[in-house]
């Protein structure tokens, strides 16, 4: 039994335990973990094995974990690896508690860092997608999962996709419920993270307790896949009967009962639920950046404007955390060798959940394992030599009675990694980790098949994960029905291509033999600068090729390339003007090195830049041999600046030039072409003749913009000033100023800019006006999903609305309409529905205390608080959302001033209750 348990010599795994203090199994959702997995191309845009990538990489770590030989424990503190292609961080388990969602955000931004410092130059990482962990004891975990692509799926994927994102993949792991979707960062890492957390918490409680099913949102009629490469299910965009993203929070979505819900209503109570089940674990800026999301004051990822180019932004853009936004991110104990009196410790396995140390002593080598919990108790108490003896005596004690193998402590079980121990033997390390299950079967799988493979399992694509992917199985008819011949032919091509595999790898054993191919051509500079030449003036570097390779190579060709390819030409040795002479461009393929450059021998060439324009240039050499025909490349920049006369310098002397007179200012385009008419957008200009340094204006209509930055020639950045209408961008450069055509032309929009008063009771009734630019007669205005009770358009910058009734408290989104299209928010737009009293029974008591208040009104929840006046009633009994009973231990109200009357207050977590009449209690 003690080795089942995994407790080694009795009175060393004794030391041990009282040496070592042991941490608190987590909860559901009390640890958070987070994977974030990239795509890898090369510079030139082709794509990158990552698993083929990594070996060859100077990590800043050690592989340890035995279920992924490619994953390597950094000095950081969270793991760099690869999932097939793509490359992916994984940061320490985040203990739930106030602050956890910047301490989760602040390990992403250091793994992104890490990664990019480990990858080599000309490797560019694209974001692909992210996995969120949350603690889930086995018992719940596949309920959990299930429950939750009912409840809150939808919710998950408009807070953390966008709009052309394919679904999200519910998975239970050993140990954890993983969420997987579109790749997060900025303030949508935090929001979703804090979403996670309190929304499996939700799940797991409403399972163990029936009374907690109240807390969920509606559950919904949702129709799931199952997942392929791992036992899951997969909730497509489409999976709840229309296009979640088409609409987002406008999207109705069918309830499992019957009837419809809005998305951004379904948001809102399952946002309510996650807030409330988080309670005292998260600080007021965990909850922040969700708050906005659901409210409408920060965008969903499906409102936002695809970013440019195939590329996601990265962890670590956006917003940063407040100046009073403490990040306390704990660095797990660094997993070194230790030098200790009598023996050495070193790690040989390592993950997540346990990490094992060989500890060599002069005889012998023992086996300590220590579970997740105990690792910061066991490293400290480590340095300060508390548990010397204990371990240094099991190594002397077993060396001394030379046990027998059969009578050995082997550490060999998944069970005895939950508690610290030593042992004399270890066995195979992917034993010790905890079974996945089937895909198919959802049966639990050994855990040496379910351990991760280099390079055999594909990775997580983005991209729809479902049966389809899935090649036919025995048990379809698909497959029964296929003509026996095609069996016949399936087998024939596997031995052939079997056979050219073996062809192959006998080929690549024998090239390895004489030593690896090296790179026919090296480059030095291995990428060309011109940092600041001015315009029509013309400078030149060389560039040198050496042959690394054991044969003569041959340049059949140099041809520049590139978006700034006309500003750069290429001449060889024997081309270079004398002193004084201009150089002369030549578009044709340059014949380069016309000699064949023998081993170890070089080619020089010289590379010119002459700017046209200023800005920056960028193109490509393309240097072609007579095989292969795919050419090498070199990557050239230079910046141009200034317009006036320059003289030529270089290698190859220099001329000058006249230049003629600057044509005036063009404009091709602006984007946005639309914005609120308080202005404030930033607004990018396109078109030519922006010189930057020059004294350049821009006006919107007869008002001139502010912030004006000229980027380039081509392009300036400016912030609109406040109007109405249409108005034409005029670009203004010294004299000259850019006519007046359609591109460039910028709308104002109708915009909503604040109301007052900001809450009221969930009764409705409250009067609010709203405040803006555009409002017209066929003006609509709704509180959240709910339209106002009443409403009339004071003016185009006013409207009076009267708020509806509310089913829960908390705040909503004001949105006005305007001709079917919903107004941008520029200032708040934010109504909170507070808790109201309605009545209270009865309306005096001693000043004693010791009343019993039945207190009624709208908006009650669980862990409500009671005040009469300044003093808390230190017993409140829920009884429903419209009664609770306020009452002192064992008495009734608190004490208070005879002949004074108080008003009762209640507050529902930070929503608290306006003083009215009904309120009034009157001490005697």
């Amino acid at each position: 039994m003690l080795a089942l348990a995994g407790y080694g010599d009795r009175r060393a795994g004794r030391e041990l335990r009282r040496q070592v203090p042991s941490g608190v199994t987590p909860g559901p959702g009390g640890l958070l973990g987070l994977e974030l997995e990239f795509s890898v191309r090369s510079r030139a845009g082709g794509p990158v094995h990552f698993g083929s990538l990594i070996h060859r990489l100077a990590m800043d770590g050690s592989a340890l974990d035995p279920g992924d030989p490619n994953a390597y424990r950094c000095s950081w503190g969270g793991v760099i690896t690869s999932d097939g292609a793509e490359a992916e961080i994984a940061t320490p388990p985040v203990p739930t508690r106030p602050g956890f969602t910047s301490e989760i955000r602040s390990w992403a931004e250091a793994g992104v860092t890490e990664l990019r410092r480990a990858v080599p130059a000309g490797i560019e990482l694209a974001g692909y997608s992210a996995h969120f962990s949350a603690a889930m004891p086995a018992g719940l975990n596949e309920p959990v999962c299930r429950l939750y692509a009912r409840t809150f799926a939808a919710g998950l994927m408009l807070l953390m996709e966008r709009a052309d994102s394919p679904g999200l993949l519910i998975r239970p792991r050993p140990g954890r419920t993983e969420l997987c979707g579109e790749f997060v960062t900025g303030e949508l890492l935090p929001a979703v993270a804090a979403f996670v957390a309190g929304s499996t918490r939700v799940c797991a409680m409403s399972i163990r307790r029936r009374s907690a099913r109240a807390l969920l949102p509606p559950r919904l009629e949702v129709r799931l896949a199952p997942a392929v490469h791992r036992y899951g299910w997969y909730v497509d965009r489409g999976a709840f009967g229309t296009d979640l993203h088409a609409a987002s929070r406008r999207t109705l979505l069918p309830r499992a009962q019957g009837g419809t819900i809005s998305a951004q209503s379904h948001l809102e109570l399952a946002w309510a639920a996650a807030r409330q089940a988080l309670a005292e674990d998260a600080a007021d800026t965990d909850l922040r950046a969700a708050d906005a999301m659901v409210a409408g004051s920060l965008p969903l990822p499906a409102e936002d404007p695809p970013a440019a180019g195939p590329d996601r932004p990265e962890a670590g853009d956006g917003p940063r955390p407040g100046p009073g936004d403490q990040v306390a991110r704990e660095t797990p104990p660094r997993l070194g060798p230790r030098a200790r009196r009598g023996f050495a410790l070193h790690p040989i396995a390592a993950t997540w959940d346990f990490t094992v140390f060989a500890a060599n002593g002069p005889e012998r080598t023992a086996y300590l394992c220590v579970p997740r919990d105990s690792l910061p108790g066991f490293a400290e108490r480590l340095e300060h030599g508390a548990l010397d003896d204990a371990i240094a005596g099991y190594l002397a004690r077993s060396a001394r009675r030379q046990v027998l193998p059969a009578r050995q402590q082997v550490l060999s079980a998944r069970q005895q990694t939950a508690h610290l121990g030593l042992y004399d033997r270890m066995g195979a390390p992917a034993g010790l980790l905890a079974p996945e299950r089937d895909p198919q079967t959802g049966r639990r799988e050994s855990a040496r098949r379910s351990a991760k493979r280099t390079l055999t399992r594909p990775g997580k694509s983005r991209r729809r994960e479902n049966s389809a992917d899935r090649p036919p199985r025995r048990e379809d008819p698909a497959y029964r029905t296929r003509p026996r011949f095609a069996r016949r032919a399936l087998l024939a091509v596997a031995v052939f291509a079997a056979l050219l595999a073996g062809v192959g790898a006998a080929v690549a054993w024998l090239g390895h033999a004489s030593g690896p191919p090296a790179a026919p051509l090296s480059f030095q500079p291995s990428a060309l600068s011109f940092p600041a030449v001015a315009v029509k003036s013309s400078t030149t570097r060389n560039l040198t090729m050496t042959n690394d390779s054991r044969s003569p190579v041959t340049i059949s060709q140099i041809r520049v390339s590139g978006p700034g390819r006309d500003d750069f030409s290429v001449l060889p040795e024997d081309r270079r003007a004398p002193a004084g002479q201009a150089i002369q461009a030549d578009s044709s393929p340059l014949f380069a090195c016309p000699q064949p450059i023998q081993p170890a021998g070089t080619c020089t060439v010289a590379v010119r830049f002459a700017p046209s324009v200023a800005g920056k240039r960028t193109a490509q050499l393309l240097i072609y041999l007579t095989s292969p025909p795919r050419p090498w490349t070199v990557t050239v920049t230079g910046t141009g600046t200034g317009t006036g006369t320059g003289t030529g310098t270089g290698t190859g002397g220099g001329h000058t030039f006249t230049p003629p007179p600057p044509p005036p200012p063009s404009v091709s385009g602006v984007s946005p072409a639309s914005g609120p008419g308080a202005g404030g957008t930033t607004v990018m200009i396109t078109g030519a003749g922006f010189t930057p340094g020059a004294t350049v204006s821009v006006a919107f209509g007869t008002v001139q913009a502010t912030d004006v930055d000229v980027v380039s020639a081509t392009e300036i950045t400016a912030v609109s000033p406040p109007g109405a209408g249409t108005v034409d961008v005029i670009v203004t450069v010294g004299p000259h100023s850019s006519a007046l055509t359609a591109p460039n032309q910028f709308g104002y929009v109708p915009a909503v800019s604040g109301i007052s008063p900001a809450s009221g009771p969930p009764a409705g009734g409250t009067p609010v006006t709203i405040t803006g630019a555009g409002f017209t007669a066929g003006a609509a205005v709704a509180f959240g999903s709910v339209p106002a009770a009443s409403m009339t358009v004071v003016s185009s910058t006013e409207i009076i609305a009267t708020s509806p009734a509310s089913p829960a408290t908390g705040p909503v989104t004001i949105v006005v309409t305007v001709g079917g299209v919903p107004l941008t928010a520029t200032g708040p737009d934010q109504f909170t529905y507070l808790p109201a009293i309605t009545g209270i029974d009865p309306m005096s008591g001693t000043s004693l205390g010791g009343t019993r208040v039945i207190i009624t009104g709208i908006g009650f929840a669980p862990g409500i608080t009671v005040k009469f006046g300044s003093v808390q009633s230190t017993t409140v009994r829920y009884m429903s959302s419209t009664e609770i009973i306020a009452a002192s231990p064992g008495t009734g109200s608190p004490p208070g001033t005879a002949n004074v009357t108080v008003d009762i207050t209640v507050t529902v977590g930070t929503l608290t209750s306006v003083d009215t009449s009904a309120d009034l209690f009157t001490y005697k």
